[in-house]
């Protein structure tokens, strides 16, 4: 295996783990979540506002609403799935939604 620069071999887990850091070891749960996962939402618009105690929009440094990924887990990715193979042949299509 190389690793992602095409140097030296890149050092493979004695765990043999699918989801590895930059330096071979296990990478948590937590961290695929708030590293990748809301990063993506955040990027892709898939956001909530986020709301102070008394239910009301928060506003960030630019007066903007603050906003937070949807989803806080990688759970919500099993129903899409299951959904997305349960559906009718040719039912799935670029830019259909669900």
């Amino acid at each position: 295996m190389r690793s992602r620069n095409g140097g030296s071999p890149a050092r493979k887990s004695r765990l043999d783990l699918v989801f590895l850091t930059e330096r071979g070891t296990s990478e948590t749960h937590q961290n695929i979540v708030q590293r990748h996962w809301h990063k993506l939402q955040l990027a892709r618009g898939v956001v909530v506002p986020v709301l102070d105690k008394a239910g009301k929009p928060v506003v960030d440094k630019k007066g903007k609403p603050a906003l937070a990924p949807k989803y806080s887990g990688l759970h919500n990715l099993r129903h899409f799935f299951a959904s997305l193979v349960h559906r009718p042949a040719g039912s799935w299509r670029s830019g259909a939604r669900p």
